[in-house]
């Protein structure tokens, strides 16, 4: 495994474990553009390094390059944007030759014919379950064009013209393949659909099947109630345990659904409702008994 600032994205060889594979692709160019792999599969894989504490955890690389052949490749620039620290200046030259990660471990790496390198391998099932995992790189959709910036050169500055490093460039999507699926609309109406999705798990692709103990995508679990509600509020002759005299009711239409929500003034009407969309998400739509209500919101 081979620390690299030249990479924009971490690369993932045939020595670790591959977890889960999306179905995004992407191209990767070398140090010129006709050195050029296609449609290389992104997806996260799972290591197991040395730390210099002597304990042994796993290295999870989310949004990696899943290659069957090569070395593996350690981005500085995504793990620096997870917040990990990386100091990759050689201890010759008064550096450390590490990522410090944020929950305290430290990767050492050691220099090889002039590379930081350290070794790695693929880890058993049984050590996939009790040791510790350590995320090295985040699980959302990796981007590295959106960390560009502008040149800021002076006239009396001179560039240096160099090698191009190892870079990415995103397969687009084939919207024709997917015309059949979303009622045959246009490419145009698809393509914009797609950009306005807000998308609550990834579709990853992995036999044979592994078994899982907790959802990889906690969002799913929210109570998303695509139902019609109505509202009232309604008054009490005599106080509740905690001095309230009125409630917010809500009920769906169809599914009978209800909720009570207490109140002190009816101008709360606004914080009655919030309380309700938090804990069940998603209204359709939401009749109001009361037009006066409508003012608080």
């Amino acid at each position: 495994m081979l620390l690299d600032s030249g990479e924009d994205t971490c690369l993932c060889d045939q020595d670790v474990l591959v977890v889960e594979e999306t179905d995004r692709k992407v191209d990767v160019i070398g140090y010129n553009d006709n050195t050029r792999t296609k449609d290389v599969t992104i997806g996260s894989a799972m290591m197991l390094p040395t730390t210099s504490d002597s304990m042994e955890v796993l290295i999870h690389v989310n949004e990696g390059l899943l290659f069957e052949h090569g070395k593996s490749l350690f981005s500085t620039t995504q793990i620096r944007h997870f917040k990990h620290h990386v100091d990759e200046t050689l201890r010759c030259f008064g550096g450390k030759g590490c990522i410090d990660t944020l929950e305290g471990h430290r990767l050492l790496f050691h220099l090889d014919h002039g590379m930081l390198t350290a070794k790695i391998r693929c880890p058993t099932d049984d050590e996939m379950k009790h040791l510790d995992v350590i995320e090295l790189t985040s699980d959302i959709p990796w981007d590295p064009s959106e960390l560009d910036e502008d040149e800021v050169f002076t006239k009396d500055e001179i560039v240096i013209a160099k090698a191009n490093p190892t870079g990415t460039e995103p397969v687009p999507r084939d919207l024709e393949e997917m015309r059949p699926y979303l009622g045959w609309k246009s490419t145009d109406i698809i393509e914009k659909t797609l950009k306005a999705m807000t998308q609550h798990a990834k579709n990853h692709l992995r036999l044979p099947m592994r078994q899982h103990f907790k959802t990889r995508f906690p969002a799913l679990l929210c109570c998303h109630l695509r139902k019609t509600f109505a509202t009232d509020t309604f008054f009490s002759s005599e106080s509740a345990h905690d001095g309230t005299r009125m409630a917010q009711v809500f009920v769906g239409k169809t599914s009978l659904l209800t909720e009570i929500i207490s109140m002190q003034q009816e101008w709360q009407f606004s914080e009655a409702l919030k309380a309700f969309i938090l804990k069940c998400e998603f209204l359709e739509i939401l009749c109001i008994a009361f037009e006066k209500n409508v003012s608080s919101l």
